[in-house]
């Protein structure tokens, strides 16, 4: 293989969303990077020394979440003979001598070093390339100041090279085509084909992070790492406001499966932005705490099934969605996902000891306590919960007309009014603590605005005696306006 190739690995969860995993793996041929000891460190004795980067592709590790290596010491990479230093046009390996004279210069400076790491950037909107950077300083400094560790922080580019990428034009996912990871991945491709939009938040949220850093001479590289303010970063593949549908065909295809990347129907949709180009949430009914699509794919079989034992609901296909939709809302979207993972095992069981069985029975609920204890490495809690799961499952999915007929008033009951949504436990602050969170954001690299909003939510937490789950929503991009704090449910009055 004479090229580097790139894939950008995707994890997405049980309903097809793209969460936070991702990681770019590279593969392919061996680089080799050759850059001279004054394009990376101001030495008076270095000038005359070259140095030798091999690597091979696979071997490159780019941080999970991220777009670079970490950051190495040259004095490190030197001792492992991964960068090789040479005089001049010679060939003879100079590794102990570069690194003598670094020592030395150390004992005097101890910010005196240089650091490299890899970096995988945009090339314009066509692709991708890998960027081999460097900073003035020994690793341990550029680590201490998130400015400097950032992806998108400037650096000197010592050597450029070409990535092949599987690239998709596709609105509203330009750039990259991603592999998808799942737990389950036929009953996400399949959740995935008939809303293939799902994944596009999650994605998009990745592409718009890939950047194309500005490079630095080594002069300004010590300037900038003095006082690194934030810089107008180039993200490529980030949408205009504008772009959207223009030049695109009606018959719109989805970017993403998770086969060999063949695409399927999609539906048109817009970016959530305002007319000022400002991101704006919107309501999502795949957020909702007690949604009508929040049943696991194996379960709503079985409630379908049962749905249509009915004699008059078996000819009325309207009156079968909205009971269903009742059911999935009678239960929290955490307590489904909790009788999924329940009825997932019991699958196992049934494969693992060759049995079909109907229903819950008592003798198979003891099979399948020990069949838990001998094959997985289950509490008892756990096991315990599992067992009332499964029995509320097949409870629900029997002849009980009465349990059915309660859980569809509960679902009523759940949209009529709304829910009190989960709130998660948070460490009380003080106001001395409050005072370091300022500080912080002042020295952050955030924009103006994110810092606003930050302080804002901070202050009124902490000054209205509120938790962070009481004043913001579960999700970063959408929100549940029925257990989400909106504008409407607040008033400002004035003091007395």
């Amino acid at each position: 293989m004479t090229h580097t190739e790139a894939h950008l690995l995707l994890q997405v969860n049980a309903q097809g969303h793209a969460v936070e995993g991702f990681r770019f793996a590279l593969d392919g041929a061996s680089l080799d990077a050759d850059f001279w000891a004054r394009d990376i460190i101001d030495l008076p004795q270095l000038k005359k020394f070259r140095f030798k980067f091999e690597i091979n592709a696979e071997d490159i590790d780019l941080r999970v979440n991220a777009f670079t290596s970490k950051w190495e010491d040259l004095d490190d990479l030197l001792a492992h003979g991964t960068v090789s230093a040479f005089k001049a046009d010679s060939n003879e390996e100079e590794n102990a001598t570069v690194r003598e004279i670094l020592e030395t210069e150390k004992t005097a400076d101890r910010d005196t070093g240089a650091s490299i790491r890899w970096s995988l950037q945009a090339d314009g909107k066509k692709g991708l390339k890998l960027v081999l950077q460097s900073l003035p300083r020994p690793a341990n400094r550029l680590k201490k100041d998130p400015r400097l560790a950032a992806d998108s922080s400037a650096t000197v580019h010592l050597q450029t090279f070409a990535l092949t990428t599987t690239m998709c034009s596709t609105y509203p996912c330009v750039g990259p085509h991603p592999v998808l990871f799942a737990r389950d991945p036929e009953a996400v491709k399949a959740i995935l084909s008939k809303t293939p939009e799902a994944v596009h938040t999650g994605l998009r949220r990745v592409l718009d992070l890939i950047a194309e850093p500005r490079g630095l001479h080594l002069d300004e590289a010590n300037e900038f790492i003095k006082d690194p303010l934030s810089t107008n970063t180039h993200h490529p593949f980030t949408l205009d406001h504008d772009s959207g549908d223009e030049g695109t065909s009606k018959k719109r295809k989805a970017p993403l499966d998770l086969d060999s990347g063949d695409e399927g129907p999609s539906k048109k949709r817009k970016t959530p932005k305002n007319k000022k180009g400002i991101f704006q949430p919107k309501h999502c009914k795949l957020s909702e705490k007690y949604g009508s699509e929040n049943i696991p794919t194996p379960i709503l079989n079985l409630i379908k099934k049962q749905i249509k034992k009915n004699s008059t609901l078996k000819t009325q296909k309207k009156l079968r969605k909205v009971c269903r939709k009742l059911v999935a809302k009678s239960i929290a979207k955490s307590t489904w996902n909790r009788y999924n993972s329940a009825y997932k095992l019991w699958l196992a069981y049934q494969k693992s000891t060759n049995t079909k069985i109907i229903g819950f029975p008592q003798n198979e609920k003891i099979a399948f306590i020990c069949w838990c204890k001998a094959n997985k490495t289950l509490k008892s809690q756990t096991i315990s919960m599992y067992i009332s799961a499964l029995g509320k499952i097949f409870n629900l999915c029997t002849e009980n007309n009465a349990l059915f007929a309660s859980s569809l008033l509960k679902g009523i009951k759940n949209r009529e009014c709304k829910s009190t949504s989960n709130r998660s436990k948070t460490v009380p602050l003080d106001f001395f603590l409050l005072k370091k969170i300022k500080n912080q954001l002042k020295k952050s690299n955030k924009s103006t605005t994110d810092k606003k909003v930050l302080w804002t939510v901070c202050v009124l937490a902490f000054w209205g005696c509120f938790r962070l789950g009481e004043i913001l929503p579960k999700k970063k991009y959408t929100f549940d306006r029925f257990s989400d704090l909106l504008g409407a449910d607040v008033s400002v009055r004035g003091g007395p």
